[in-house]
């Protein structure tokens, strides 16, 4: 049995985790760079006939950069994931760590006009989690709630208890995704939208480290992003 803190789901001794998982990354590998390699490819097939067009030339120096960049942004993503090792338990102070992710993610903030807000700040006990890898969970969650949160909203960082991070944000539009089975839930509607690989790749290293993480739905506009780590 496998819990995630939302249900347990039993394991037949035929099923393969393992592969699963590995399914999973690859269609949402895809997934993630089907979309702007379709966006390049359609406007490339339009350059002939409209390159004469201004506008058009100055909208495809800027979709088709910004589409190659997170691409790029995701395959340097996946190498790091491929390169982590087992964790190497060091006592880190999480809220610290959580801190200097958001500075380093700070553009993007400010690109979506996000405004940040903090409960909890008393909870400052140490984690036992690789460093390296603490890291690279808290920047892609960060990046991947920017990502999802609607343009110029809130979003809500609660460490609300010992080794606990809870994120809470407005979405953009309805989000779930083939995904939500990896987390043992149910899509809300069928219609819904794919999270981003990062939320994926978070999770398996959370879980290297020993800790877990849920994905929730407090409303119909309003998702959540638990982390929970083991107390240093």
């Amino acid at each position: 049995r496998i819990s995630n803190g939302l249900h347990t789901e039993t394991r037949t001794e035929n099923s393969h985790p393992q592969r699963e998982d590995l399914s999973v990354l690859i269609h949402e590998l895809a997934h993630e760079l089907k979309n702007p390699m379709v966006t390049i490819k359609t406007f490339a097939q339009l350059l002939s006939d409209r390159y004469q067009d201004e506008n058009f030339r100055a909208r495809f120096q800027d979709v088709v950069g910004c589409d190659i960049e997170r691409m790029d942004d995701l395959l340097e993503m996946m190498i790091e994931f491929a390169d982590f090792a087992q964790p190497r338990w060091n006592k880190l102070p999480l809220q610290e760590k959580l801190r200097s992710a958001l500075n380093e993610v700070a553009n993007e903030c400010a690109r979506r006009q996000a405004q940040i807000t903090w409960k909890g700040n008393g909870h400052s006990r140490e984690i036992k989690a690789d460093e390296t890898q603490v890291k690279s969970v808290l920047k892609n969650v960060l990046l991947a709630v920017l990502s999802q949160a609607k343009l110029a909203s809130e979003i809500e960082i609660n460490v609300e208890k010992q080794g606990c991070i809870a994120i809470s944000y407005f979405r953009e539009v309805g989000r779930v995704a083939s995904i939500t089975h990896y987390f043992d839930r149910s899509p809300s509607s069928p219609g819904e939208t794919v999270l981003p690989l990062r939320i994926l790749l978070a999770k398996q290293l959370v879980e290297r480290n020993r800790g877990n993480m849920i994905l929730d739905y407090l409303d119909t506009e309003k998702d959540l992003v638990k982390m929970e780590f083991l107390i240093a």
